[in-house]
């Protein structure tokens, strides 16, 4: 453990505040901030996906924001490669960068703090006859085949079918179930993880969410998608697969007013926030983690953030 990299991570349901909270950290640490975000990879989504902005970037250097093209599947192993590269190996000035890790993909934060045997390593091939076996089922079709393998997998949406989709691969791959899989095959962690949570009033996230469905929908969000489509995407790709793209499907098709849609938005970015949550609060009874009120001012969540990971640093050897 002695000579493990430290590395501070910051996470939190969608719309708690974490981007402000990483960017306020990143200015008074004089550090870059590293996305922990399976959505905000994709380039040409930043409104969809509330990525960081121009502005943000320009402030502060961000990387494994926006750096995947549409029309490329993302995975969570891919993300570990490219942020263990970024941790390790990336130079400034003759010295590795620090990074600050900020996002609301709990799985990539697992997959890079506990990383596990080749045998669990993605095999395209496998995918694709999976993909391929599985097309014609819908998501809860879907969810209940890898109950019936993984029952310990019941946290996993019906709405999250890449994730489904991943943890029937893994059973399939290791002949065991996957949540078993992952525990039994991991091997030592490689870096040693300050851990900071935004823990936000549900009453409070829900009026952000709200607020914020509608200004993503009037400030480019449509747009987005509508371009994507017109590319060729299709829905069921990884890429659009975030939450708010039926939403917009249905807007562009006339299906829906922008009203019907900021509220269906809302609704289902409400649900993903809870699962969120629910996989954070499981992070909070297995590791250490310094919880924050979401709703303290900017000012004071970082002067808690600061005071406690310097504390952290004097404690590592």
């Amino acid at each position: 453990m002695a000579s493990l990299p430290p590395v501070l991570i910051l996470f939190g349901p969608t719309a708690s505040g974490k981007s402000a909270l990483a960017m306020e950290l990143a200015r008074r640490l004089g550090v870059g901030i590293a996305g922990v975000d399976s959505r905000q990879v994709y380039g040409d989504l930043a409104v969809a996906t509330a990525a960081p902005t121009q502005e943000d970037m320009r402030q502060v250097p961000h990387r494994l924001v926006g750096h995947v093209p549409l029309e490329e599947d993302y995975t969570a192993g891919r993300f570990v490669r490219e942020c263990r590269a970024l941790l390790d190996l990336e130079r400034h000035d003759g010295e590795t960068r620090p990074w600050l890790l900020c996002g609301g993909s709990g799985f990539y934060v697992k997959a890079l703090l506990d990383p596990v045997s080749p045998a669990l390593r993605a095999d395209p091939g496998l995918r694709r006859e999976l993909r391929e076996r599985h097309a014609r089922l819908d998501g809860e079709a879907l969810r209940q085949e890898l109950l019936a393998l993984d029952p310990q997998a019941a946290w996993i949406s019906a709405q999250d079918r890449a994730k489904l989709e991943r943890y029937l691969e893994i059973c399939v791959a290791t002949g065991m179930p996957a949540t078993r899989a992952q525990l039994e095959l991991a091997l030592p962690r490689p870096l040693r993880p300050f851990l900071v949570a935004l823990e936000p009033s549900l009453p409070w996230l829900e009026e952000r969410i709200l607020a914020r469905s509608r200004r993503m929908l009037e400030e480019g969000m449509v747009e987005e998608i509508r371009l994507a489509l017109e590319r060729g995407l299709s829905v069921q790709g990884n890429a659009l697969r975030s939450v708010g793209v039926a939403e917009v499907v249905d807007l562009l098709a006339g299906r829906e007013d922008l009203d019907s849609c900021a509220r269906r938005l809302a609704l289902h970015t409400r649900q993903l926030a809870k699962r969120q949550l629910t996989w954070q609060h499981g992070v909070e009874r297995r590791e250490t983690v310094l919880v924050l009120p979401a709703q303290l001012p900017l000012d004071e969540l970082a002067a808690r953030a600061l005071d406690a990971w310097r504390s952290f640093l004097k404690e590592c050897p």
